[in-house]
């Protein structure tokens, strides 16, 4: 029950017309393989719109997360729109991440493989989009306004493609960081139990970013 008021825990679940609000906490939870959510409206629940961990093959398209986060817990280490974790070949279509307190949208602890593409990332208190201690991305054809973070915060990834998007009224429209967390360093959080550990394929390092094309 603290993990959403609705989970989808086994594999290959489809969730489609669904709306979720008004809960106290997460809105809707994702821990099985190969989900697919369409048309799926968060909204108004008290620490996030949707969560997804350990969610291989997710996709996700036409997602509307508003106004999450109601109950203003703290913005670390979790809270917002939507966040997905621990998870590999993910991908968010078409979709709005629009007022929530916190971050629109977050990959964060090893996720690979990741697709964010035709979003609308509007007025959220943190960052549109944060990409972190994870790898291999294309965030492409993305609207990103008026947050109050930066656009698209990069931290500790590699290996991503940034393509086709607008940047307009954010704190910065791009940020790339790197600290001292490395997915070598075994007992440091964040690591998918899924993987090896060590994992060589996320290595938390910030290297092989692509720029281009970007307003």
């Amino acid at each position: 029950w603290m993990m959403g008021a609705v989970t989808l825990e086994r594999s290959g679940i489809a969730a489609d017309n669904l709306v979720l609000q008004d809960n106290s906490g997460i809105g809707l939870g994702v821990y099985g393989r190969n989900v697919t959510l369409s048309r799926v409206t968060s909204q108004r629940n008290g620490l996030m719109g949707i969560m997804g961990n350990g969610a291989y093959g997710l996709a996700a398209s036409r997602i509307l997360a508003v106004d999450n986060n109601v109950e203003r817990f703290n913005s670390a280490p979790a809270s917002g729109g939507v966040k997905i974790t621990r998870t590999r070949g993910v991908s968010v279509t078409d979709s709005a991440f629009r007022a929530n307190r916190g971050p629109g949208l977050w990959f964060d602890e090893s996720v690979h493989d990741a697709k964010a593409i035709g979003n609308n990332l509007v007025g959220n208190t943190g960052h549109g989009l944060s990409y972190e201690i994870s790898s291999t991305a294309v965030l492409a054809d993305n609207l990103v306004l008026d947050n109050g973070g930066f656009g698209f915060k990069i931290n500790n990834a590699d290996k991503l493609q940034i393509w086709n998007n607008t940047f307009v009224g954010n704190d910065r429209a791009i940020n790339l960081v790197q600290d001292a967390r490395r997915n070598a360093q075994t007992s440091t959080p964040g690591h998918d139990p899924q993987r090896p550990n060590p994992d060589p394929t996320v290595p938390w390092i910030l290297r092989e970013i692509t720029v281009g094309n970007n307003v």
